[in-house]
């Protein structure tokens, strides 16, 4: 549907507390749909911008 989509992204903050984390990120993503499809009757540009909190636990030394 966007075949030169970008994604990027920029982490703001990051909280450790023992086994558990919370990692505060924005990002964007842009792209051209060149085409009509199912899901759009028209060709267009997409912009979405989002800020996103993820919470996350450790399992031995990985995070997930």
């Amino acid at each position: 549907m966007y075949p030169d989509i970008e994604y990027s992204f920029e982490v703001k903050n990051i909280i450790v507390n023992g086994d558990y984390a919370t990692v505060q990120v924005y990002e964007t993503a842009k792209g051209t749909a060149k085409e009509p499809s199912e899901y759009l009757e028209d060709k267009g540009q997409l912009e979405s911008t989002g800020e996103y909190i993820y919470y996350l636990k450790k399992f031995g030394n990985r995070w997930k």
